[in-house]
């Protein structure tokens, strides 16, 4: 996945409101997700290249808003490398549910957490990271670093994450 690009303000993005069979509406913005934009999904991205995308909001954009916990997005075997994004999270999972297993994420920057949890509800995301080779990613604002981490459950193991930036994690409850 190469080239992807979002509208570089909400205000000029276009959103769009769909109807789920069993689940209600949602509204999904082309503001966020330049490569991959997914809510309400249980995507299986496996083996993949994703890089040279520009985002906003999410290279990958995930959120769930919480209400479908049997829905758990695979990212699996994937490179991440080369990617820019303007704003908080070049992956940003938001109130969802992720495996992340035998990934490389390299030479990627975001403006606020390169790898970015965020949820404003306790157990508003449970993300499994395993295997993750995560160096050389860098964050343009001073506050926020590579790897930012903002409510609910993150379990990390067997993993390597190494930044040129001190304070290289943040997480915060």
């Amino acid at each position: 996945l190469t080239g992807g690009q979002t509208f570089s303000t909400p205000v000029s993005a276009p959103d769009h409101t769909f109807t789920i069979p069993g689940f209600g509406t949602a509204v999904i913005s082309s503001f966020r997700g330049a490569a991959l934009m997914l809510s309400a999904a249980a995507a299986k991205i496996r083996n993949c290249v994703i890089t040279g995308n520009f985002a906003n909001a999410g290279v990958l954009y995930q959120n769930n808003q919480n209400s479908w916990a049997n829905v758990v997005t695979t990212l699996q075997s994937c490179y991440w490398t080369g990617n820019t994004n303007n704003s908080a999270g070049l992956l940003f999972f938001h109130r969802t549910w992720v495996n992340m297993i035998n990934n490389v994420m390299t030479n990627n920057t975001a403006s606020s957490g390169v790898l970015y949890t965020s949820s404003n509800m306790p157990g508003g995301n449970t993300i499994n990271i395993n295997h993750l080779t995560f160096y050389n990613n860098t964050t343009t604002s001073g506050s926020n670093s590579p790897v930012f981490f903002q409510g609910g459950t993150v379990n990390i193991s067997n993993s390597v994450i190494s930044n040129p930036s001190v304070g290289s994690v943040n997480i915060i409850n």
